[in-house]
Protein backbone atom coordinates (compact mmCIF):
# COMPACT_ATOMS: atom_id res chain seq x y z
CA UNK A 1 0.00 0.00 0.00
CA UNK A 2 1.47 3.45 -0.98
CA UNK A 3 1.93 6.12 1.13
CA UNK A 4 -1.30 7.88 -0.13
CA UNK A 5 -3.59 5.04 0.96
CA UNK A 6 -2.22 3.79 3.79
CA UNK A 7 -2.60 7.84 5.56
CA UNK A 8 -6.09 7.66 3.35
CA UNK A 9 -6.82 4.17 5.28
CA UNK A 10 -5.71 5.78 8.78
CA UNK A 11 -7.49 9.37 8.08
CA UNK A 12 -11.17 7.22 7.29
CA UNK A 13 -10.61 4.81 10.29
CA UNK A 14 -13.80 6.89 11.71
CA UNK A 15 -15.84 7.03 8.33
CA UNK A 16 -15.55 2.89 8.43
CA UNK A 17 -16.64 2.53 11.89
CA UNK A 18 -19.78 4.50 10.82
CA UNK A 19 -20.23 3.08 7.28
CA UNK A 20 -20.01 -0.30 7.61
CA UNK A 21 -23.02 -0.29 10.19
CA UNK A 22 -24.85 2.18 8.28
CA UNK A 23 -24.36 0.03 5.21
CA UNK A 24 -25.56 -3.16 6.65
CA UNK A 25 -28.55 -1.03 8.36
CA UNK A 26 -29.67 0.32 5.21
CA UNK A 27 -29.63 -3.05 3.14
CA UNK A 28 -31.14 -5.22 5.66
CA UNK A 29 -34.15 -2.55 5.36
CA UNK A 30 -33.89 -2.96 1.49
CA UNK A 31 -34.18 -6.36 1.84
CA UNK A 32 -37.15 -6.35 4.59
CA UNK A 33 -38.83 -4.61 2.09
CA UNK A 34 -39.06 -7.19 -0.43
CA UNK A 35 -36.86 -5.06 -3.18
CA UNK A 36 -34.75 -6.42 -5.31
CA UNK A 37 -31.30 -7.49 -3.56
CA UNK A 38 -29.30 -6.33 -6.75
CA UNK A 39 -30.67 -2.93 -7.08
CA UNK A 40 -29.49 -2.79 -3.45
CA UNK A 41 -25.98 -3.00 -4.25
CA UNK A 42 -26.63 -0.65 -7.49
CA UNK A 43 -27.79 2.13 -5.03
CA UNK A 44 -24.41 1.95 -3.32
CA UNK A 45 -22.63 1.81 -6.62
CA UNK A 46 -24.45 4.35 -8.65
CA UNK A 47 -26.40 6.30 -6.15
CA UNK A 48 -24.34 6.59 -2.65
CA UNK A 49 -26.09 8.95 -1.20
CA UNK A 50 -26.40 8.08 2.60
CA UNK A 51 -29.59 9.35 4.20
CA UNK A 52 -31.05 9.41 0.55
CA UNK A 53 -30.84 6.03 0.14
CA UNK A 54 -32.74 5.01 3.38
CA UNK A 55 -35.29 7.50 2.53
CA UNK A 56 -35.58 6.01 -1.14
CA UNK A 57 -36.34 2.76 0.42
CA UNK A 58 -39.36 4.16 1.64
CA UNK A 59 -40.52 6.05 -0.99
CA UNK A 60 -40.07 2.91 -3.29
CA UNK A 61 -42.14 0.35 -1.01
CA UNK A 62 -44.57 3.26 -0.99
CA UNK A 63 -44.82 3.11 -4.64
CA UNK A 64 -43.79 6.97 -5.11
CA UNK A 65 -43.46 8.61 -8.68
CA UNK A 66 -39.82 9.05 -10.17
CA UNK A 67 -40.65 12.74 -9.96
CA UNK A 68 -41.70 12.50 -5.87
CA UNK A 69 -38.31 10.67 -5.81
CA UNK A 70 -36.03 13.48 -7.68
CA UNK A 71 -37.45 16.07 -5.65
CA UNK A 72 -36.76 14.69 -2.11
CA UNK A 73 -33.33 13.64 -3.72
CA UNK A 74 -32.81 17.05 -4.51
CA UNK A 75 -34.32 18.70 -0.72
CA UNK A 76 -31.96 16.18 0.65
CA UNK A 77 -28.49 16.77 -1.31
CA UNK A 78 -29.01 20.23 -1.74
CA UNK A 79 -26.57 21.14 1.17
CA UNK A 80 -23.79 19.48 -1.12
CA UNK A 81 -23.70 22.81 -3.20
CA UNK A 82 -21.70 24.61 0.07
CA UNK A 83 -19.61 21.48 0.53
CA UNK A 84 -18.46 22.28 -3.46
CA UNK A 85 -17.41 25.81 -2.39
CA UNK A 86 -14.69 25.39 -0.39
CA UNK A 87 -13.36 21.86 -2.04
CA UNK A 88 -9.72 21.88 -2.76
CA UNK A 89 -10.34 21.80 -6.56
CA UNK A 90 -6.88 23.04 -7.14
CA UNK A 91 -5.42 19.59 -5.93
CA UNK A 92 -7.62 17.26 -8.23
CA UNK A 93 -5.32 19.40 -11.06
CA UNK A 94 -3.75 16.66 -14.08
CA UNK A 95 -6.87 13.94 -12.31
CA UNK A 96 -9.50 14.34 -14.84
CA UNK A 97 -11.54 11.62 -13.43
CA UNK A 98 -11.08 12.15 -9.97
CA UNK A 99 -12.59 15.77 -10.47
CA UNK A 100 -15.67 13.70 -11.78
CA UNK A 101 -15.35 11.34 -8.75
CA UNK A 102 -14.91 13.76 -6.22
CA UNK A 103 -18.38 15.49 -6.83
CA UNK A 104 -19.79 12.01 -7.47
CA UNK A 105 -18.48 10.74 -3.79
CA UNK A 106 -18.74 14.05 -1.90
CA UNK A 107 -20.98 12.64 1.20
CA UNK A 108 -20.91 14.48 4.40
CA UNK A 109 -18.01 12.51 6.14
CA UNK A 110 -15.84 12.44 2.83
CA UNK A 111 -16.23 16.18 3.24
CA UNK A 112 -15.63 16.75 6.79
CA UNK A 113 -11.57 14.53 5.74
CA UNK A 114 -11.04 16.88 3.10
CA UNK A 115 -11.78 20.03 4.97
CA UNK A 116 -9.36 18.54 7.52
CA UNK A 117 -6.54 18.66 4.72
CA UNK A 118 -6.83 22.00 3.86
CA UNK A 119 -5.33 24.65 1.33
CA UNK A 120 -2.03 21.84 1.25
CA UNK A 121 -4.26 18.75 0.12
CA UNK A 122 -3.05 16.45 -2.21
CA UNK A 123 -5.02 15.21 -5.10
CA UNK A 124 -4.00 11.25 -4.49
CA UNK A 125 -4.84 11.91 -1.21
CA UNK A 126 -8.57 13.36 -1.53
CA UNK A 127 -9.12 10.54 -3.81
CA UNK A 128 -8.33 7.67 -1.89
CA UNK A 129 -10.11 9.21 1.14
CA UNK A 130 -13.39 9.03 -0.94
CA UNK A 131 -12.82 6.00 -2.53
CA UNK A 132 -11.79 4.31 0.53
CA UNK A 133 -15.13 5.82 2.49
CA UNK A 134 -17.51 4.20 -0.46
CA UNK A 135 -15.62 1.41 -0.57
CA UNK A 136 -16.52 1.27 3.08
CA UNK A 137 -20.12 1.57 2.60
CA UNK A 138 -20.41 -1.17 -0.31
CA UNK A 139 -18.88 -3.47 2.28
CA UNK A 140 -21.73 -2.69 4.46
CA UNK A 141 -24.30 -2.94 1.70
CA UNK A 142 -22.39 -6.61 0.55
CA UNK A 143 -23.18 -7.97 4.08
CA UNK A 144 -26.23 -6.07 5.13
CA UNK A 145 -27.75 -7.95 1.63
CA UNK A 146 -25.84 -11.76 3.07
CA UNK A 147 -27.43 -11.14 6.50
CA UNK A 148 -30.47 -9.15 5.91
CA UNK A 149 -32.91 -12.05 6.10
CA UNK A 150 -30.85 -13.56 9.37
CA UNK A 151 -31.20 -10.06 11.18
CA UNK A 152 -34.91 -9.66 13.07
CA UNK A 153 -36.77 -6.48 12.97
CA UNK A 154 -36.19 -6.41 16.27
CA UNK A 155 -32.43 -5.36 16.46
CA UNK A 156 -32.28 -1.76 17.04
CA UNK A 157 -29.12 0.59 17.24
CA UNK A 158 -27.73 0.48 13.89
CA UNK A 159 -29.13 4.28 13.41
CA UNK A 160 -26.86 5.52 16.22
CA UNK A 161 -23.67 4.74 13.90
CA UNK A 162 -24.69 7.89 11.99
CA UNK A 163 -24.71 10.25 15.46
CA UNK A 164 -21.50 8.53 16.67
CA UNK A 165 -19.71 8.78 13.69
CA UNK A 166 -20.50 12.88 13.53
CA UNK A 167 -18.76 12.67 16.98
CA UNK A 168 -15.76 11.57 16.14
CA UNK A 169 -15.26 13.77 13.53
CA UNK A 170 -16.28 16.95 14.91
CA UNK A 171 -14.04 16.14 18.04
CA UNK A 172 -11.09 15.84 14.99
CA UNK A 173 -11.95 19.06 13.69
CA UNK A 174 -12.08 21.07 17.73
CA UNK A 175 -8.42 20.19 17.78
CA UNK A 176 -7.64 22.66 15.88
CA UNK A 177 -7.86 25.94 17.62
CA UNK A 178 -8.70 28.06 14.22
CA UNK A 179 -11.76 25.86 13.52
CA UNK A 180 -13.34 26.26 17.02
CA UNK A 181 -15.35 29.39 15.97
CA UNK A 182 -17.01 27.65 12.98
CA UNK A 183 -18.00 24.87 15.08
CA UNK A 184 -19.50 27.25 17.63
CA UNK A 185 -21.65 29.09 15.16
CA UNK A 186 -22.77 25.49 13.73
CA UNK A 187 -23.71 24.78 17.21
CA UNK A 188 -25.63 28.01 17.52
CA UNK A 189 -27.10 27.71 14.07
CA UNK A 190 -28.39 24.40 14.65
CA UNK A 191 -29.43 25.21 18.17
CA UNK A 192 -31.96 28.05 16.46
CA UNK A 193 -33.31 26.31 13.71
CA UNK A 194 -34.65 23.55 16.12
CA UNK A 195 -36.15 26.23 18.03
CA UNK A 196 -37.59 28.25 15.41
CA UNK A 197 -38.46 25.76 12.96
CA UNK A 198 -40.58 22.39 12.97
CA UNK A 199 -39.67 21.26 10.10
CA UNK A 200 -36.60 22.52 7.53
CA UNK A 201 -34.13 22.50 10.01
CA UNK A 202 -31.36 21.60 8.65
CA UNK A 203 -31.94 24.07 5.56
CA UNK A 204 -32.69 26.81 8.21
CA UNK A 205 -29.45 26.19 9.71
CA UNK A 206 -27.74 26.52 7.43
CA UNK A 207 -29.07 29.80 6.53
CA UNK A 208 -28.21 30.95 9.98
CA UNK A 209 -24.63 29.89 9.79
CA UNK A 210 -24.04 31.63 6.27
CA UNK A 211 -25.82 34.96 8.17
CA UNK A 212 -23.00 34.49 10.94
CA UNK A 213 -20.56 33.83 8.39
CA UNK A 214 -21.20 37.25 6.55
CA UNK A 215 -22.05 39.07 10.30
CA UNK A 216 -18.42 37.89 11.11
CA UNK A 217 -16.18 36.72 8.39
CA UNK A 218 -13.66 34.74 9.32
CA UNK A 219 -9.89 37.09 9.78
CA UNK A 220 -7.33 36.54 7.09
CA UNK A 221 -3.95 36.51 8.46
CA UNK A 222 -1.05 37.54 5.88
Amino acid sequence: MNMPWRRAFALSLPVMMGYVPLGMAFAVLWVQQDLPWAYGLLASVVLYAGAMQFLIVGLFAAGADWGAIALATLAVNVRHIFYGLSYPVAALRGHPFGRFYAMFSLTDEAYSLVAQQGEEAEGDLLIALQMLCQSYWLMGTILGLVLGMLIPASVIGFDFALAALFVVLAQSHFYHRDRRLAMLMGLVAIVLALGLFNDQVLSMAIVFFLAMLIIYPRKQHV
